[in-house]
Protein backbone atom coordinates (compact mmCIF):
# COMPACT_ATOMS: atom_id res chain seq x y z
CA UNK A 1 0.00 0.00 0.00
CA UNK A 2 2.86 2.41 0.84
CA UNK A 3 4.54 1.62 -2.47
CA UNK A 4 1.29 2.31 -4.33
CA UNK A 5 0.90 5.70 -2.60
CA UNK A 6 4.51 6.62 -3.39
CA UNK A 7 4.09 5.70 -7.05
CA UNK A 8 0.80 7.61 -7.19
CA UNK A 9 2.46 10.73 -5.72
CA UNK A 10 5.27 10.50 -8.29
CA UNK A 11 2.80 10.08 -11.16
CA UNK A 12 0.72 13.02 -9.96
CA UNK A 13 3.87 15.15 -9.66
CA UNK A 14 5.02 14.20 -13.17
CA UNK A 15 1.50 14.89 -14.49
CA UNK A 16 1.44 18.34 -12.91
CA UNK A 17 4.88 19.18 -14.36
CA UNK A 18 3.74 17.95 -17.78
CA UNK A 19 0.59 20.10 -17.67
CA UNK A 20 2.63 23.17 -16.63
CA UNK A 21 5.18 22.68 -19.44
CA UNK A 22 2.47 22.20 -22.08
CA UNK A 23 0.54 25.22 -20.76
CA UNK A 24 3.69 27.35 -20.93
CA UNK A 25 4.35 26.47 -24.58
CA UNK A 26 0.71 26.97 -25.55
CA UNK A 27 0.47 30.39 -23.87
CA UNK A 28 4.00 31.64 -24.67
CA UNK A 29 3.06 33.44 -27.94
CA UNK A 30 0.16 35.26 -26.25
CA UNK A 31 2.31 36.18 -23.25
CA UNK A 32 5.06 37.55 -25.53
CA UNK A 33 2.52 39.56 -27.55
CA UNK A 34 1.04 41.02 -24.37
CA UNK A 35 4.40 41.94 -22.84
CA UNK A 36 5.72 43.54 -26.05
CA UNK A 37 2.71 45.72 -26.89
CA UNK A 38 3.70 49.34 -27.43
CA UNK A 39 1.78 52.51 -28.06
CA UNK A 40 1.23 53.36 -31.72
CA UNK A 41 3.68 56.02 -32.88
CA UNK A 42 2.99 57.37 -36.38
CA UNK A 43 6.56 58.57 -36.96
CA UNK A 44 8.10 55.24 -35.94
CA UNK A 45 5.53 53.30 -37.98
CA UNK A 46 6.16 55.29 -41.17
CA UNK A 47 9.96 55.48 -40.86
CA UNK A 48 10.39 51.82 -39.80
CA UNK A 49 12.97 49.79 -41.69
CA UNK A 50 13.26 46.10 -40.92
CA UNK A 51 16.50 45.26 -39.14
CA UNK A 52 17.49 42.55 -36.69
CA UNK A 53 17.00 44.92 -33.77
CA UNK A 54 13.71 46.44 -34.96
CA UNK A 55 11.86 43.52 -36.56
CA UNK A 56 8.88 43.69 -34.15
CA UNK A 57 8.28 47.45 -34.02
CA UNK A 58 5.13 47.52 -36.18
CA UNK A 59 3.87 44.17 -34.89
CA UNK A 60 4.07 45.49 -31.33
CA UNK A 61 2.05 48.60 -32.27
CA UNK A 62 -0.81 46.83 -34.08
CA UNK A 63 -2.91 46.11 -30.99
CA UNK A 64 -2.77 49.73 -29.81
CA UNK A 65 -3.44 50.96 -33.36
CA UNK A 66 -6.56 48.83 -33.78
CA UNK A 67 -7.92 49.48 -30.29
CA UNK A 68 -7.24 53.22 -29.90
CA UNK A 69 -7.18 54.86 -33.33
CA UNK A 70 -10.74 54.37 -34.62
CA UNK A 71 -9.82 53.00 -38.05
CA UNK A 72 -13.38 52.02 -38.91
CA UNK A 73 -15.03 54.70 -41.03
CA UNK A 74 -11.78 56.29 -42.23
CA UNK A 75 -11.15 56.77 -45.92
CA UNK A 76 -8.14 55.41 -47.80
CA UNK A 77 -6.55 58.85 -47.76
CA UNK A 78 -7.03 59.15 -44.00
CA UNK A 79 -5.42 55.73 -43.50
CA UNK A 80 -2.49 56.73 -45.71
CA UNK A 81 -2.02 59.93 -43.69
CA UNK A 82 -1.98 57.88 -40.48
CA UNK A 83 0.07 54.88 -41.64
CA UNK A 84 1.96 56.11 -44.69
CA UNK A 85 2.26 54.37 -48.04
CA UNK A 86 0.94 50.78 -47.93
CA UNK A 87 3.11 47.83 -48.91
CA UNK A 88 0.36 46.62 -51.29
CA UNK A 89 -2.80 48.34 -52.44
CA UNK A 90 -5.88 47.48 -54.49
CA UNK A 91 -9.31 49.09 -54.79
CA UNK A 92 -10.68 47.10 -51.87
CA UNK A 93 -7.72 46.73 -49.52
CA UNK A 94 -4.31 47.92 -48.43
CA UNK A 95 -1.70 45.99 -46.51
CA UNK A 96 1.25 47.05 -44.40
CA UNK A 97 4.25 44.81 -43.84
CA UNK A 98 4.84 44.14 -40.13
CA UNK A 99 8.01 42.10 -40.43
CA UNK A 100 8.99 38.48 -40.45
CA UNK A 101 8.60 36.20 -37.46
CA UNK A 102 9.51 32.50 -37.59
CA UNK A 103 9.90 32.66 -41.40
CA UNK A 104 6.36 34.04 -41.76
CA UNK A 105 5.75 37.41 -43.38
CA UNK A 106 3.21 39.31 -41.29
CA UNK A 107 0.86 41.78 -42.97
CA UNK A 108 -1.70 44.16 -41.50
CA UNK A 109 -4.73 44.32 -43.83
CA UNK A 110 -7.16 47.22 -44.10
CA UNK A 111 -10.24 46.27 -46.14
CA UNK A 112 -12.71 48.74 -47.59
CA UNK A 113 -16.43 48.40 -48.22
CA UNK A 114 -17.91 48.33 -51.72
CA UNK A 115 -17.98 52.12 -52.01
CA UNK A 116 -14.19 52.12 -51.42
CA UNK A 117 -14.38 54.90 -48.86
CA UNK A 118 -15.19 53.39 -45.47
CA UNK A 119 -13.07 50.87 -43.70
CA UNK A 120 -14.61 47.52 -43.00
CA UNK A 121 -12.11 46.50 -40.38
CA UNK A 122 -12.05 43.28 -38.41
CA UNK A 123 -10.03 43.12 -35.21
CA UNK A 124 -6.52 41.98 -36.00
CA UNK A 125 -5.23 39.07 -33.99
CA UNK A 126 -2.63 36.56 -35.03
CA UNK A 127 -0.85 34.01 -32.92
CA UNK A 128 2.65 33.09 -33.97
CA UNK A 129 4.21 29.84 -32.87
CA UNK A 130 7.70 28.83 -33.91
CA UNK A 131 7.31 25.22 -32.81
Amino acid sequence: MKLFKSILKILIGVGIIYVLVVTFFVLKPDINDYLNKTEFNRTEWISWKETESSFGVRWNMVYNLTENHKLKGKTKDEIKILLGKPTNESKKEMSYYLGMICVKNLLFFVKFSSNYSNINFDNFHHNISCF
